[in-house]
């Protein structure tokens, strides 16, 4: 259902776009993979380059204000026709909702209209004005309306959600994939790229116990956003007990049998099958266009299972939500739980760990960073385990969280374990699994 309202989106995309307006997108792009530079009055606006798989998501994401713009306008077929980008004002941007990354692409964008078209005078002083005058858009989609972020008793029930409707064949699929974009903070481009190798492997192809029953996931720069967001060494990212045991689970079932270390997690078929998506993945280093567009269309099968997901949690979180769920919404949940989780660790080392696990670059001065000492992998782990090893019961949940003296900011759920009744053998291994702490 959701694969074909996407294709049906894409073509009504294409409607709305006429063929000036593409061509001029297509042109700005080639600059753009070109890495050319910008200028605006003088000072330079951009000489950024982008790489195959950020051009196509880049393409996506202007292409995707355009229509909201055309929409906002309400034009009729031969108004689509006659839309010029030239005629972008501050009431278009205002009009409508611009991402993040929409509002950095038009601050590329619009110099380049610039200085490389002839633009009506009018038209013209609209764009130089629409450039200096662009606010800022929201910073999330999935924050309460009072500014704060999901519960870990939401994350809960976004899991039971899974397990109580999803396929059997597909839960521990798709609540792997959740906590791919939640408790590894991976984003949904990065989530569908991950191949059972890119774990640390024991002898069985399983992922090895590196301690206290934690896993370990090393993720490579090309799969990371851009290709300048791999995990950082020495630390790479934690994988929770828990996590580590459902894939091992979900590695040793009938789907993923005779699985290497080359076999995608997502893929869409048992291994023993053909899969379209995952069994024809282009080389990245020696087809990196191809990669890109491949990655395009994975990443969209990922869109669709956390839509999806969202669609029918929704209604169950303590938070109120406004918006579509996207991975950034979870990674800030994350970052939140990390950095406000009571430790004996200094403030300063838990912060840098949170960035360590997002794989974000430290935001600390160039003093603080010189004449501080980096968190040792020890620390590292005795964070993430304070902050993300929960149970996922609710019962549990309030105990471990009563423990750490972390305050319940909403108003409590029944004390009820949101799990729906499971097949005997998945009930056996997956609730009773142990959640290992370590020693202080």
């Amino acid at each position: 259902m959701y694969i074909v309202t996407f294709l049906q989106e894409v073509k009504e995309k294409v409607k709305l776009l006429n063929n000036d307006t593409l061509v001029i997108i297509t042109k700005f792009v080639h600059y753009k993979t070109a890495g050319m530079a910008f200028f605006f009055e003088s000072q330079k606006a951009s000489d950024s380059q982008w790489n195959p798989t950020t051009a196509i998501s880049n393409k996506n994401a202007l292409k995707n204000f355009l229509i909201k713009v055309i929409r906002a306008r309400g034009y009729t077929e031969t108004g689509i026709s006659e839309f010029s980008v030239f005629s972008l004002t501050v009431a278009d941007y205002s009009m409508v909702k611009v991402s993040r990354n929409q509002a950095h692409i038009l601050k590329q964008f619009i110099p380049y209209l610039l200085e490389n078209h002839t633009i009506e005078e009018s038209n013209r002083a609209q764009l130089v004005n629409l450039y200096k005058r662009m606010p800022k858009p929201a910073t999330s989609t999935f924050m309460a309306r009072d500014g704060k972020f999901i519960s870990r008793k939401d994350f809960i029930a976004i899991i039971a959600t899974v397990f109580r409707t999803c396929r059997e064949k597909t839960r521990l699929k798709f609540v792997i994939y959740l906590c791919l974009v939640g408790l590894l903070t991976l984003r949904l481009s990065e989530a569908v790229q991950i191949q059972i190798g890119d774990f640390e492997l024991d002898e069985r192809s399983l992922l090895r116990d590196a301690g206290n029953g934690f896993g370990v996931l090393v993720l490579p720069a090309y799969k990371s956003k851009g290709g300048y967001s791999p995990s950082f060494k020495p630390y790479h990212i934690a994988v929770v007990p828990k996590l580590r045991e459902i894939i091992n689970m979900y590695l040793e079932t009938d789907f993923m049998k005779f699985h290497t270390p080359e076999t995608y997690l997502m893929r869409t078929e048992a291994v023993r099958e053909y899969d379209p998506l995952f069994d024809e993945v282009p080389n990245h280093n020696k087809e990196r266009e191809k990669y890109a567009i491949w990655l395009n269309r994975a990443k969209y099968r990922g869109e669709s299972i956390a839509f999806d997901i969202f669609k029918r949690t929704k209604s169950q979180l303590e938070t109120e939500i406004s918006g579509n769920l996207s991975s950034q919404d979870l990674r800030r949940s994350i970052n939140d739980w990390i950095k406000k989780t009571p430790s004996k660790l200094p403030p300063d080392i838990v912060n840098r760990i949170a960035e360590i696990h997002l794989r974000l670059k430290s935001r600390d001065s160039f003093n603080h960073i010189l004449y501080t000492n980096k968190p040792t992998l020890v620390q590292y782990i005795e964070c993430i385990n304070n902050a993300l090893n929960f149970p996922w019961e609710l019962t549990n949940l309030q105990i471990w969280e009563a423990k750490r003296m972390i305050p319940d900011q909403f108003h409590s759920y029944e004390s009820k374990n949101l799990y729906p009744a499971v097949t005997v053998e998945t009930e056996d291994v997956f609730f009773n699994l142990k959640v290992d702490r370590l020693d202080n």
